[in-house]
């Protein structure tokens, strides 16, 4: 059909150590969310994210790279989405969002920093949770 584009779905499997997603997400409200229910929680998201790698190619994105080198991993992105990388995407707060939306990512002090912010160390193998030691190895953690 003249003057219509086509487009190819291309799938961004952003990873994070196991152990790390359920600790942010517990610290981001204790009392409501004990680490047995964050365990519980997260790790349906997890399984979910790791049926569709197995489903779908993609490219693979490490939190703890992304904010380790924020520029090279967004460069990365940006070539397997086929889309020229722009200095301003690393920038973000250099613009109004609005009011960022409790859930699943993050929305307090971080994010509202305007610049990535370093990742947590990770866990040794053995402070790993037994429910969540399947995926990490999945994801090449343990």
């Amino acid at each position: 059909m003249p003057g219509s584009t086509r487009h190819t779905t291309r799938f961004v499997y952003l990873l994070r150590h196991p152990a790390s997603i359920v600790r942010s997400w517990h610290e981001a409200d204790p009392q409501a969310r004990p680490v047995e229910e964050a365990v519980r929680h997260t790790l349906h998201y997890m399984r979910h994210l790791e049926e569709s790698r197995r489903g779908h190619e993609g490219l693979v994105v490490r939190y703890e790279r992304l904010v380790d080198d924020t520029e090279g991993e967004l460069r990365r992105v940006c070539a397997w989405l086929g889309v020229e990388y722009e200095p301003e995407m690393i920038r973000y707060g250099d613009k109004d969002h609005g009011e960022f939306v409790k859930g699943i990512g993050d929305w307090r002090d971080k994010i509202r920093s305007g610049r990535v912010q370093r990742g947590r160390p990770l866990p040794a193998p053995e402070e790993v949770a037994e429910p969540l030691r399947e995926i990490a190895e999945a994801w090449g953690y343990l």
